[in-house]
């Protein structure tokens, strides 16, 4: 054994007995700072990853003052009174006057006269158009309830994201911190038994070189941290990055064929898309309700001859129909069958996409189980080379290697862990299991198919 290898554990010997007579208490001291720890220890990661979400009663008021949702709002009254204007119908009455002077030159007649005439008319909808007109409103309405539920679910998801990003660079920060501070004492402690002449310049530097790139991981991840918050509190101000009271994230509750089947239920793209086919088949109904051109009624009173000639009669009016609104019929229901291609084409992607995120999902829970035996295991590796280290018995090269290697074990199992709770409330929430939020009424209403023409 060479002289560096005897000498600390000669050191040791030495002060252990100059300990027991009482004469020296110095390394008694500073021996177990040898073997303090240098990286957090697993349980101290027990927490990291546990995404916390706020609680119901604090979302609804943000989701309230949401400009999406304000601007759904708008929406679905414009709906609404559009459906009143189809229901009522455009057709208004029309006035109509005039005024003429007849001269008769001739006869026991003859003489200049003032004559007029005045009339009403108005043009009149057939039942079917009405009906027609008044379900292509529906479909209105029921399309802006979606999409007032389709906002309030996406503010839901931004607020879910952002969530986690905050949380978990605040995670990571917190274990760069902590891991660059534990890194700083063992510094120190080599410091000290370089100077008692236990430890090399070369070891000093190599040390400290260690810690001044973890002190600049420390640094990024800090400023990683301050940037996610700060955009927090700009978009959210009101509401804690780090609630107290906080909704506890489930499982999933079925089978992947139940999860498929809810999912595709509340999925609002392929609900607007369900709305969207309804209202291209109501408005094909209205055209071919239209086909059939609407009567013009009216009636007038007439004064002629100076009054001396009183007339009072009904009018009666019809265009006559071109093929020009067959192919408008035509056009609008082609336009119809190429929405209810589009929403069977997203229903197979979000069906793919779905079970993908599932899988992944899952996987992601199993990789963290797996990071965090890793990184109990590369931990007590790190443990026992820092004492062996201290003891002389192996390089300082091997330990710092296997302590760099443990600490990015253990920022993937942080980053594992929020991975996968991000993933799996995603999923909840897609699947209307979180946050059950009172949405707009009949969002469910577009599921019913478009009756044909």
């Amino acid at each position: 054994m060479n002289i560096r290898q005897t000498l600390p554990k000669l050191m040791i010997l030495v002060g252990a007995g100059l300990c027991s007579s009482g004469l020296w208490a110095g390394p008694a001291a500073t021996a177990p700072g040898l073997e303090a720890p240098a990286l957090p220890a697993p349980t101290a990661l027990t927490a990291s990853g546990s995404l916390q979400l706020p609680t119901t009663a604090a979302l609804e008021p943000i989701l309230q003052r949401s400009p999406a949702f304000a601007a759904a709002e708008a929406q679905g009254q414009a709906a609404l009174a559009q459906a009143d204007a189809l229901r009522r119908g455009s057709n208004e009455f029309n006035l109509s006057s005039q005024v003429q002077s007849r001269q008769i030159r001739t006869g026991p007649d003859q003489g200049r006269y003032t004559e007029w005439q005045v009339g009403v008319q108005r043009p009149v909808r057939w039942p079917g158009q009405a009906q027609a007109d008044a379900a292509l409103g529906k479909t209105l309405v029921q399309q802006s309830r979606i999409g007032l539920g389709d906002a309030r679910h996406e503010t839901l998801r931004e607020i879910l994201r952002m969530l986690t990003a905050v949380q978990r660079n605040a995670a990571l920060a917190q274990l760069s911190g902590d891991a660059a501070a534990l890194l700083q004492t063992q510094v120190r402690i080599l410091e000290k038994r370089q100077s008692a002449g236990d430890a090399s310049l070369l070891e000093l530097d190599r040390i400290r070189a260690e810690a001044a790139q973890e002190e600049a991981m420390a640094t990024q991840d800090r400023a990683r941290a301050e940037a996610s918050l700060a955009a927090w509190q700009s978009r959210f101000p009101e509401l804690s990055p780090h609630p107290q009271s906080h909704t506890e994230l489930r499982g999933l509750k079925g089978s992947s064929t139940e999860l498929l089947s809810d999912y595709l239920e509340h999925n609002h793209q392929l609900l607007l898309l369900q709305a969207q086919w309804n209202k291209a088949m109501a408005q094909a109904r209205q055209a071919h309700a239209q086909e059939w051109p609407q009567p013009t009624l009216g009636a007038y009173l007439s004064s002629e001859r100076g009054g001396n000639e009183r007339i009072v009669g009904v009018q009666l009016s019809m265009p006559i129909p071109s093929g020009s609104r067959r192919d408008q019929t035509a056009a609008l229901t082609a336009e119809a069958t190429a929405a209810r291609a589009r929403l069977a084409q997203t229903r197979e992607l979000l069906q793919s996409e779905f079970l993908s995120r599932l899988r992944e999902s899952t996987g992601l829970t199993e990789s963290a189980t797996q990071l965090e035996r890793a990184y109990a295991d590369q931990w007590r590796a790190a443990q026992r080379a820092q004492r062996a280290y201290t003891l002389g018995e192996s390089p300082l090269s091997d330990w710092l290697q296997l302590r760099r290697q443990s600490l990015q074990t253990a920022r993937a199992l942080v980053e594992a862990r929020y991975n996968a709770a991000a993933a799996q409330a995603e999923l909840l929430l897609d699947s209307h299991q979180l946050w059950s939020l009172a949405e707009a009424d009949g969002m469910h209403s577009a599921q019913t198919e478009a009756p044909g023409l």
